[in-house]
């Protein structure tokens, strides 16, 4: 999120194609049971390069030191460039980004006994519990045009969307009455949804008085954000011994309600309209 925007700021960086017939495919292993696989594709689609695309993707499946717990992730990141003439060009982007893991805040340790009492193979997860999944979606159209050596003019639109289904697990309250070992944990639900719809146009170049040069930026932004999180049910879980972490199950796993939409059920964070023009 940006310091000082109460809307937040997304930054995506995307592999554009550069005009050549390319490719890499790259596999990693490593500790915990990781795995992770990629692929890049750099193409001409038509003879004289005016058409030509790139495609990323990427797969990984990964655990950790603590038992049940792992973060899986996809994603498929396709680039197609269109150059309308040696000083113009259309730059059409899609990025889908995919993630499962375990409920949030399952990695946190609590004990009365201080600091470094727990392993770090030490979790508070429930391996019942359903994963967090989470959605991430971005379109980007940007045109450029080179008025000349000096000056450029870019124009942008853009859509995002962020779509998270999960939950959080936290201690209901403090240890049991007497006993420094039994942990009261809870699970509440944790969804989300955030949209950002934004354009962009600048013209930005330099020029000469004498010996000093100048460089002048000057744009319009508008764009429209809006983000929504439903923390509103919350459940008991079973009792956790913290040094043996493996409850009896005796209650049943929760049940979160999610027939109504987020937009309705949820809390809107912030909803935020934003329009400007800017000299530099």
């Amino acid at each position: 999120m940006a310091n000082g925007d109460p809307a937040g700021l997304y930054n995506i960086v995307t592999k554009k194609p550069t005009g050549s017939n390319r490719g890499e495919a790259t596999l990693t292993l490593g500790s915990f049971q990781t795995y992770r696989g990629t692929l890049d594709l750099d193409r001409k689609i038509t003879k004289d390069g005016n058409l030509s695309y790139r495609l990323n993707l990427m797969g990984q499946l990964k655990g950790t030191q603590r038992p049940t717990e792992f973060n899986n992730r996809y994603s498929i990141v396709p680039v197609l460039k269109y150059q309308l003439s040696k000083s113009t060009s259309v730059t059409a982007e899609y990025t889908l980004q995919y993630m499962q893991l375990p409920p949030f805040g399952s990695a946190y340790s609590f004990s009365n006994r201080g600091y470094k009492d727990l392993p770090n193979t030490f979790t508070s997860l429930d391996p019942r519990l359903s994963p967090t999944n989470i959605k991430d979606q971005s379109i980007f159209v940007t045109l450029n045009h080179d008025i000349n050596k000096n000056w450029k003019v870019t124009g942008q639109l853009a859509y995002l969307n962020y779509k998270q289904t999960g939950s959080s697990i936290w201690p209901m309250s403090d240890f049991a009455s007497g006993n420094d070992s039994i942990l009261n944990r809870g699970i509440s639900i944790w969804d989300a949804l955030g949209e950002n719809k934004q354009g962009q146009f600048f013209v930005n170049g330099k020029f000469k008085t004498g010996f000093i040069t100048h460089k002048v930026l000057v744009g319009i932004d508008v764009y429209d954000k809006q983000n929504y999180a439903d923390f509103s049910q919350n459940y008991a879980l079973d009792p956790l011994n913290i040094y043996i972490m493996e409850p009896a199950p005796t209650k049943a796993l929760p049940q979160f309600d999610r027939s109504i939409d987020i937009r309705a059920r949820g809390k809107n964070i912030w909803h935020y309209f934003y329009r400007s023009i800017w000299p530099g």
